[in-house]
């Protein structure tokens, strides 16, 4: 048994396989990273309306939170609304740090 090697052959293969190789790595690196910052951009955006919704329903209840005397009607009724939109009791002066910064 014989092995004929086409010397011809093989170095279009590997002449061909080195030009390939490198473009299709960019390419896939390109597609990645443009994957990838499409992801983070989605990401932003879903979390910046969702602080902006928070914004929206919490900022006169903080408002309420911070000018209110201790252990008064207004505090109380203003700890229920911040409750109220987090489903359970939150530490509202830390909520509404966030919320009036």
């Amino acid at each position: 048994m014989t092995i004929n090697f086409d010397v011809n052959n093989i170095v279009r293969s590997l002449s061909i396989a080195a030009v390939a190789l490198p473009m299709s790595l960019s390419l896939t690196g390109l597609i990645g990273v443009n994957t990838q910052a499409a992801r983070e951009n989605l990401n932003d955006s879903a979390q910046e309306e969702v602080f902006e919704s928070l914004r929206e329903k919490l900022t006169m209840p903080c408002v309420n939170f911070r000018i209110s005397k201790a252990d008064s009607k207004l505090e109380r009724e203003a700890k229920n609304e911040i409750d109220e939109v987090f489903g359970g009791d939150v530490a509202h002066a830390s909520v509404c740090n966030f919320i009036l910064s």
